[in-house]
């Protein structure tokens, strides 16, 4: 039986501008890297972790175009890398379910590179200018 409490990192990215989710996931893997050189046996990304925040742009549809099925390449992507590192792995990031229907949702992928599961969003805000039900 494990004594010890694992050691998890946080990975918060720095969006730019006109960045893409293939080179803010290459950032991902560079943290990832680090906080297994650092002794961290998992890494936690925040909500929508690798584009920018879309829910602060109201009614802005093209953010729809980076949703991409869970699994799919990003979740693919994710578990090559915590499977190279033998690490845990908590992403979140827009989700499309059926054609035409989206959800913010958060994943866990096992030190492995297994797809443990998926949590899809169920309470959103709708204050001020965060815009999460659309």
């Amino acid at each position: 039986m494990r004594n010890e409490k694992p050691k998890f990192a946080i990975g918060q990215l720095h969006i730019e501008d006109g960045s893409t989710i293939k080179e803010n996931l290459q950032k991902a893997k560079k943290m990832v890297e680090e906080a297994k050189s650092q002794g961290a046996e998992g890494i936690l990304f925040p909500e929508i972790g690798f584009e920018p925040f879309f829910p602060k742009h109201p009614w802005n549809t093209k953010a729809f175009d980076s949703a991409e099925q869970i699994p799919g390449p990003i979740s693919d992507f994710l578990g090559e890398v915590a499977k190279g590192n033998n690490m845990v792995i908590c992403a979140s990031y827009m989700e499309e379910g059926f054609t035409g229907e989206y959800y913010d949702s958060a994943i866990v992928i096992d030190s492995d590179g297994a797809l443990l599961g998926t949590q899809r969003m169920i309470h959103t805000q709708e204050v001020g200018d965060d815009n999460e039900k659309f």
